[in-house]
């Protein structure tokens, strides 16, 4: 009979063909995906659908195409894994509330009520961020919720037949407890659980997939169709194929699924299935009603938002920027936190002596100045020079702003080394507590801006008054800073009348805010935006390679890194070209970039070479296994790599290594900073601001000498300590770049980390604005010279 029925109903006949193609395109992957998932094609990155790639390619060069295909085995099998398991246990549970002892029903219905008094969302979350991320993790998060709905489902069923006639027969006829179940009672109640499986699978889908788009699912690289969509999610915009295709995959696998269990009910219950027309109807009525409600809405709102944009766009304000950056601070006191960085970017602060866009020192508010003894140093200050006040600065208000910093920071006092200031006349003499070389360089850092101390507290920390081209008007906390220019500027009228500085964190907002014209200008644009905007006239791009360098970080007391050979071996398989233009930054083969000016041209560099890999690791005595991945005695050479925010160069590593035999495995942990202090890790990726203030001796101090605060691999030279040691009494500027060349040979020739690429640093604005210039260092940005037309 259920036969006849099934065969008779349109949708059942749809939705079950329908299936049956999907399962098989996905069990013929192999087969029918023209790459394979991981290949990464450099030259072919974020391609429109062509007929090389059906799908295009993602921002790895990957084939999308192959990656639905083989993610559809990932995504069905793993959804289907966990509904088989939650019906098992939830049926299991159900059947034994239904037919064992009271209280054994009564203690699992409270805890199934206490399951659903939670979102089911919430509570998986938090079990994945207990047990971790990964597959397995998730079916065993979701299973725990899951199987109520089985167990409430068959318990009511199994308490609504338990007592029927045909029951109470089989009884008096000496059937047992087991004979009943499966003969009569299991027959009866699994129609209903048939509906239930086939929509549930949906549900269970569904959540996989948010949970890989959350980043808590499936890992990188292996290919599922959430993860798919939150790889794509940045691209939205640039490449919308990354998310329409893993997207319709989900679609059309939930919409087969819901409508074959609407058709089973429909199948195995036709006097059901009228009632559930009806609602159907009346459900259809009432959402066509608000959907049509909320269109008309939509489009009034599009209207008025129409309207304004054109009646702004009509005002024009002479010599007045809006500005976007992505970061403020909580208040715009130079002595709190990074705040001082803030006030540079906005073009109100100013220091002794500056960094230009070269890494070249600049005198600022010191015109001149010199080393008088190992101890001292000499500062003439400018002359001239008001605050946005009026009030003339002197050399007093200078030793106030930086004895002020130091007394109220902690890493002023550290980056300081004061012993006293004293004031000479038009000078200020600068005492610290021991030989000091890096003096002037961290003099530069923003936390020493030069305030004029007679104001309020509170004051300082809302506008604060300064010597820089612009000064503050007004802050809105966390949204806005009104400035105006500095008319008792010292160094000629600033090319603005008026400045607005938005703080827009998010990436795609701020992108959005220049397209719009909200903005004018704006800093760190993504690489995606960035692709964008470089195909719109009405826009400039100025992009140069920052101070930042991405490598992996080595753990020297690794069994396996702890032999230079291996470390020297895996330095050559790395191809930092191609990781550049993943990520849009400059190979980078030493500690110090190109752009920090620390002989970047003169240093024997780490460099690519798969063949010498291959070679000293052949030589060091391993021997390919069967998986291709290199082997010695008994042991295969496999790493992890810990990182604490999934990033594309972590994949591309993972598929260069392999090349050469070498395992990489991907661990997104969020507990980065504990592995890093106990030393628990074997290598992580790491990137950090190499000369922040212009100078090299804190980095590599910190990074590379055997006590260094952020030695977390236990690197150790003598002979690297020595030349930090000098560092810290050189006062010679060129001498201290030569130590520092020397330094980075040590560390090339020892291989203390392997080098990948440095970041960006970009600013974006409009082809009206003018005299747009961007620094290395990105605590420089809004300018005097800035303007507009």
């Amino acid at each position: 009979m259920y036969i006849k029925r099934a065969l008779k109903n349109k949708q059942f006949i749809i939705c079950i063909s329908g299936i049956i193609c999907l399962f098989g395109i996905i069990c013929l992957a192999p087969y029918i995906a023209p790459y394979s998932p991981y290949d990464l094609f450099y030259e072919h990155i974020l391609q429109s659908p062509n007929t090389s790639f059906l799908m295009g390619t993602d921002h790895l060069g990957r084939d999308v195409f192959s990656r639905v295909l083989y993610g559809g085995m990932t995504s069905l099998v793993t959804a289907i894994a966990i509904v088989c398991f939650v019906a098992v246990i939830g049926m299991l549970l159900g059947v034994i509330c239904a037919l064992s002892y009271k209280w054994v029903d009564t203690v699992v219905m409270r805890l199934s009520d206490m399951i659903l008094a939670f979102p089911s969302m919430i509570f998986t979350i938090v079990i994945v961020s207990v047990l971790g991320t990964g597959t397995v993790n998730i079916i065993v998060a979701i299973s725990v919720t899951g199987w109520v709905a089985y167990a409430r489902v068959v318990r009511a069923m199994i308490l609504s037949l338990k007592h029927a006639e045909f029951i109470e027969e089989a009884k008096l006829g000496g059937a047992k407890t087991p004979k009943l179940f499966f003969t009569y009672l299991l027959p009866n109640i699994m129609p209903h659980i048939l509906v239930l499986l086939t929509q549930d699978f949906s549900e269970k889908l569904l959540t996989l997939s948010s949970l890989s788009l959350l980043g808590l699912g499936a890992q990188p690289p292996h290919p599922e169709w959430g993860y798919m969509l939150s790889e794509g999610k940045p691209y939205i915009q640039h490449a919308p194929w990354l998310l329409v295709f893993p997207g319709l995959a989900i679609f059309i696998s939930v919409i087969l699924f819901s409508l074959l269990g609407d058709s089973l009910r429909e199948i195995l219950d036709p006097k059901e299935n009228i009632k559930e027309k009806r609602k159907k109807k009346m459900s259809l009525k009432k959402f066509t009603s608000k959907w049509s409600i909320l269109i008309a809405l939509l489009f009034v709102l599009v209207g008025c938002g129409t309207s304004k944009m054109e009646e702004k766009a009509e005002t024009k304000e002479a010599k007045h920027l809006t500005a976007a950056l992505y970061w403020f601070g909580d208040d715009l006191d130079p002595a709190n936190g990074w705040n001082a960085w803030t006030l540079s970017r906005i073009g109100a602060a100013e220091t002794l002596v500056t960094v230009n866009e070269h890494m070249k020192f600049e005198p600022q508010l010191a015109d001149k100045w010199e080393v008088v003894n190992e101890k001292t140093w000499k500062f003439h200050i400018r002359q001239g020079v008001k605050f946005s006040n009026g009030k003339v600065m002197t050399p007093e208000d200078v030793k106030k702003s930086i004895e002020r910093v130091i007394s109220k920071d902690e890493r002023a006092k550290s980056n300081a080394k004061l012993d006293k200031i004293e004031v000479d006349g038009e000078y200020v003499l600068y005492h610290t507590t021991e030989p000091y070389g890096s003096l002037l360089a961290n003099l530069t850092e923003p936390l020493f801006t030069i305030i004029d101390t007679s104001q309020p507290e509170e004051s300082i920390a809302t506008k604060p008054v300064t010597t820089g081209p612009y000064a503050v008007k007004e802050l809105k906390k966390e949204e806005q800073i009104e400035l105006v220019a500095n008319e008792h500027y010292w160094n000629g009228k600033p090319g603005l009348d008026t400045l607005t500085v938005r703080n827009i964190e998010d990436d795609d907002t701020r992108l959005l805010a220049l397209q719009s014209g909200d903005v004018q200008i704006a800093q760190k644009i993504s690489g995606v935006g960035l692709e964008q905007l470089s195909k719109n006239a009405d826009f400039q791009i100025l992009e140069v390679p920052s101070l930042r360098v991405y490598y992996m970080a080595l753990n020297h007391k690794n069994a396996f890194l702890k032999d230079k050979e291996i470390r020297q071996a895996m330095a050559y398989a790395i191809d930092r070209e191609k990781l550049a233009k993943i990520v849009r930054g400059e190979a980078v083969g030493a500690a110090f970039p190109r752009s920090a000016g620390y002989g970047y041209d003169k240093i024997d560099k780490q460099s690519y070479d798969s063949e010498k890999a291959k070679d000293l690791l052949a030589k060091a005595g391993f021997v390919a296994g069967s998986d291709g991945i290199l082997e010695k005695d008994g042991k295969k050479l496999a790493f992890t790599l810990s990182l604490a925010q999934a990033s594309p160069l972590a994949e591309v590593l993972q598929s260069q290594l392999k090349e050469v035999g070498i395992a990489l495995n991907i661990n997104l942990t969020e507990n980065i900073n504990e592995s890093k202090v106990a030393k628990d890790f074997d290598i992580f990726l790491f990137s950090y601001i190499t000369a922040t203030t212009g100078d090299s001796k804190r980095f590599m101090e910190q990074n590379y000498s055997t006590h260094g605060t952020d030695n977390f691999g236990s690197y150790s030279n003598p002979e690297f300590d020595k030349i930090v040691e000098e560092l810290v009494t050189e006062f010679d500027q060129q001498k201290r770049v030569e130590l520092t060349i020397q330094g980075q040979q040590i560390l090339n020739k020892d291989v203390a980390n392997i080098y990948l690429t440095t970041g960006i640093t970009n600013s974006v604005a409009t082809k009206k604005v003018k005299n747009v210039v961007s620094f290395p260092i990105d605590y420089y940005f809004i300018t005097k010279d800035l303007t507009v037309e």
